[in-house]
């Protein structure tokens, strides 16, 4: 859909946390930008500023980590986004 878009000269804004389709950065005029976060006095921040590229930071993770959830999946989903990271 996004290079479909993309190839048709239009603008358009896409949000995502699929990291198939941010890979997509790059190619056919389709650029990758984030909200970036912070951990602030032991808790996760969203500045609101828009960063360049793909984000990197797995804020979900974190927000598990912090709200409490059992370490056993935290972990689990750490382990996927691990994966999906290294997938081509």
């Amino acid at each position: 859909m996004a290079q479909w878009l993309a190839a048709r000269g239009g603008l358009f804004l896409l949000a995502t946390h699929e990291q198939e389709l941010a890979r997509l950065a790059g190619t056919d005029g389709i650029v990758a930008l984030h909200f970036g976060d912070e951990i602030r006095d032991g808790a996760l921040v969203f500045p609101y500023r828009v960063r360049a590229g793909v984000s990197t930071s797995h804020n979900a993770l974190r927000w598990l980590e912090q709200s409490g959830y059992p370490r056993v999946l935290v972990e689990r989903a750490k382990a996927r986004a691990r994966a999906a990271d290294a997938a081509p």
